[in-house]
């Protein structure tokens, strides 16, 4: 008898549990909704606007001991991926009057960005990585071409990401006593 009574125990809980799931209600409608988030764009700003290196003769190296500033990239988009890549260039650096021993060529500047560090980033679960371009002195790239200063990878929304470079300038033998001036020059894509 024991066996009987489970049996029907059984029968009427999933009797009880069918009622539930297809009782449907007297009358319906749908209403379709929409919203938009809306993200805004990817900028860089740069604090203080100028650097001075300091000075030093013909032949010799200048490597302030400071980076230039602090470059900070604001990723606004709130998308995913939100990789970006901030990139430096630099023109040549020169004195009043022209000529060869009043040039400093791009290429015989130094940079390296140091560590790159953010916010952020992390939406949907996605670990963000900021990555510096060069890691220290080391790693000093010149100028002469495009080199990547700091990028993000793997993240999502909305984010930023921060460093501060230092140049080192190789000053050549053969210029002019003078004062120099370039322009170092920062910006940032998505990728």
């Amino acid at each position: 008898m024991g066996g009987v009574t489970s049996r029907v125990g059984l029968s009427v809980a999933v009797v009880a549990a069918l009622g539930v799931v297809t009782a449907a209600p007297a009358s319906a409608e749908d209403t379709g909704t929409t919203f938009t988030v809306t993200g805004d764009g990817l900028a860089i700003t740069v604090f203080p606007a100028s650097a001075p290196l300091g000075s030093g003769a013909p032949g010799t190296n200048i490597a302030p001991a400071a980076g230039i500033g602090t470059f900070t990239v604001t990723d606004a988009r709130s998308v995913e991926p939100a990789a970006w890549t901030a990139s430096v260039t630099s023109t040549a650096f020169t004195t009043p009057g022209g000529g060869a021993s009043r040039t400093i060529a791009n290429s015989s500047v130094d940079y390296w960005s140091g560590t790159c560090t953010g916010t952020g980033g992390d939406g949907g679960g996605a670990t963000p990585v900021w990555t510096g371009g060069q890691a220290n002195v080391g790693a000093a790239q010149n100028l002469g071409a495009s080199r990547t200063a700091c990028s993000l990878t793997a993240g999502a929304g909305a984010n930023t990401g921060s460093w501060d470079p230092h140049l080192i300038v190789h000053v050549p033998a053969n210029v002019v006593a003078g004062d120099y001036s370039g322009t170092v020059t920062h910006s940032v894509a998505a990728v």
